[in-house]
């Protein structure tokens, strides 16, 4: 398929697994469905791996608020 497209020695197919995830949450917001989407057995696996992807903000700096009273 590739070769018929046209693309050059050295691409894969599983760079549109990436590109797939990020529309499908961008559409959905909905974790669960990426989740089994991409086969994880957690949802942190899944959470891990979306912000690797950059969709999400490293929430550990909202860890350094003081608490509310």
């Amino acid at each position: 398929m590739l070769d018929y497209l046209g693309f050059p020695p050295g691409y894969d197919l599983y760079g549109w697994k990436h590109t797939g995830v990020i529309a499908l949450y961008m559409a959905t917001k909905d974790m669960k469905l990426i989740q089994q989407q991409c086969g994880h057995s957690t949802i942190t696996q899944t959470d891990e791996y979306l912000r690797d992807l950059g969709l999400f903000l490293d929430y550990d700096i909202l860890d350094t608020f003081p608490p509310l009273n």
